[in-house]
């Protein structure tokens, strides 16, 4: 029995830290097997580092933001298992 090609659908993606590396695991995963498309998985990568890059200044925005006038140290905080990422946060 033939293996169901299984292209992973963005309607489905969790708007998490989490989903966008299950995102990028799936299209590497289709890649490997020879199923995937080098165009599309580009393009994915292209957009995971735009949305990567804009929470990336989103938290320093926070992190200045929440030490004006005290001392770096106090802002070293625990980063949370997933972020919460685009419109759903």
């Amino acid at each position: 029995m033939a293996k169901a090609k299984t292209t992973p659908s963005l309607d489905n993606i969790e708007r998490t830290s989490v989903g966008l590396r299950d995102a990028l695991f799936d299209e590497l995963d289709l890649l490997r097997s020879g199923e995937g498309n080098a165009q599309r998985a580009q393009a994915v990568a292209k957009l995971s580092a735009q949305i990567v890059s804009s929470v990336k200044m989103e938290l320093d925005y926070a992190r200045f933001a929440n030490t004006a006038g005290r001392p770096a140290k106090s802002a070293v905080k625990t980063a949370p298992e997933s972020l919460m990422l685009g419109t759903a946060a």
